[in-house]
């Protein structure tokens, strides 16, 4: 695992959506000892990094750099819940790539079909 605390290179790296970086980016990597398929499923947690805050009301997305289209991708990402304890964003995905937190207008939540949940 690697983590960018600042991860400037990122913050422009999606032209093709409205969706901006709320968090630092984390990178994860595993080199199998086999050529076997094994089911993965890692947790994930973020902090919004004080830089990135939004000024408008916005929902956080659980995402991976798709690096094919150039742009934030949440396939095989559980929604971000958010952990009111912790004050922080909780997910998972089922693969390893570039993660972060990623924030969208609610004004155009629709047009992605996320909703936002709260974790108790």
């Amino acid at each position: 695992m690697f983590i960018i605390d600042k991860p400037t290179m990122y913050e422009n790296a999606d032209n093709k959506t409205n969706k901006s970086l709320a968090s630092s980016v984390v990178i994860g990597s595993v080199q199998l000892l086999t050529s076997a398929s094994v089911p993965l499923n890692i947790s994930l947690y973020f902090k919004i990094s004080p830089e990135y805050q939004p000024n408008v009301s916005a929902t956080y997305l659980c995402s991976f750099y798709d690096i094919s289209n150039s742009c934030w991708n949440e396939t095989g990402c559980t929604d971000a819940l958010f952990n009111r304890a912790l004050s922080r964003y909780e997910c998972s995905c089922n693969h390893l790539t570039s993660f972060a937190l990623i924030w969208l207008p609610q004004s155009q939540l629709g047009s992605y079909g996320r909703t936002m949940r709260v974790a108790k």
